[in-house]
């Protein structure tokens, strides 16, 4: 089988490190280099998820042969793929010049900080023909996979109500790293201005599975932003948003506030005129309520498995790019520009307050 050229620029996301590894598992891979974008400011950690940490896990791991100072001096190496992993604000600086160069790029959620630099990305895409892939780990999950086919299925009849928040979190570095206020103030991830904060972090995984499970793009979003328990730092801890889908809603929360999820379901639920369905990231079950007044489900419907040979990130990519057909779909780059779209717009909403409709 054909092994492919690839390169890693950026550590800002720690999921890199789970995607770089399914790249390594494949066997098909020669690693070229990895890179990274520099702040404006001293990080101060070196610990498990902080940038200074990752760079030298992420090429030990992975038998990584050079690290470049210069992103741009990696890309005139003409690896086949990019994986990309920056700041959120720096997706499109990175993404758009390795596209042009005909280099397949896979981006690790959110898309991007605002819609016009996801819309650039996808018309570069689109231009060179290069294949652009978002990755998002909620599209790895067979029970929100098998919530869907349900859905679709009819089995609720009509949705008229998606409903999804994240795992209880109190933020990125609140499980098990060890880093202190002050540290965690040093990461991007507590700047807005390279799109830090829970807005960015958890609402985009609602607004990606709404435009799945609604079938459409959203028209308008409302949005509150608050600061609840971060007090060392400037930005949203906790994010409430509605999008308006025209004959159904989609209400989405975004968590770094969350000491405890109690019994309440991260979903998505998704709400029919004939039922509800319920997924939960941590159950491979979907339970579903097609009677008045229970309050144990109708059905229980096992997840479904993966598809045979894609049942991974570089697998899937590899097929994508090699047969020219879609990734599933929460992963294709269109379907994610309207996702954007309606990210862009809680964006807006949170910061205006006001309805904001979407681009």
């Amino acid at each position: 089988m054909k092994k492919y050229r690839v390169a890693v620029i950026g550590v800002a996301q720690m999921h890199i490190t789970t995607i770089a590894q399914s790249f390594s598992k494949s066997g098909r891979v020669e690693w070229v280099g990895c890179s990274d974008l520099p702040l404006p400011f001293e990080t101060i950690a070196d610990k498990p998820s902080s940038k200074k940490h990752l760079i030298p896990q992420l090429m030990q791991e992975n038998n990584i042969p050079r690290f470049f100072a210069d992103w741009r001096d990696l890309l005139a190496e003409k690896p086949d793929i990019l994986l990309l992993a920056t700041e959120n604000t720096r997706h499109a600086e990175v993404a758009v010049e390795a596209l042009n160069q005909g280099i397949h790029v896979l981006i690790e959620k959110p898309f991007a900080a605002c819609y016009e630099d996801a819309k650039a990305m996808v018309e570069a895409a689109d231009k060179s023909g290069a294949t652009l892939f978002i990755n998002w780990p909620t599209g790895w999950d067979p029970a929100i996979r098998t919530a869907l086919r349900l859905v679709r299925e009819g089995i609720i009849g009509r949705p008229i109500k998606f409903h999804y928040r994240n795992m209880e979190s109190l933020g990125p570095f609140s499980y098990g790293q060890g880093l202190t206020p002050e540290e965690m103030a040093a990461e991007w991830w507590y700047h807005g201005e390279f799109g830090g904060g829970a807005l960015l972090d958890y609402i985009c995984y609602g607004c990606n599975l709404s435009r799945l499970f609604l079938g459409k793009k959203a028209t308008s979003a409302v949005a509150l932003a608050k600061n609840l328990v971060s007090d060392f730092a400037p930005v949203e801890d906790h994010v409430a948003a509605t999008l308006d889908f025209g004959d159904s809603i989609a209400v989405l929360e975004g968590t770094w506030a969350t000491f405890a999820s109690g019994c309440v379901d991260t979903g998505p639920v998704i709400f029919g005129d004939k039922g509800t369905i319920v997924a939960n990231r941590l159950a491979p079950e979907v339970r579903i309520y097609t009677e008045r007044h229970i309050k144990e489900p109708s059905r229980i419907v096992p997840a479904d498995p993966l598809p045979e040979g894609r049942e991974d990130i570089a697998p899937e990519f590899f097929r994508t790019i090699e047969t020219g057909l879609p990734p599933f779909e929460a992963f294709e780059a269109h379907i994610n520009l309207e996702a954007m779209s309606a990210l862009d717009a809680v964006r807006r909403a949170a910061g205006s307050g006001k309805i904001e409709e979407l681009k």
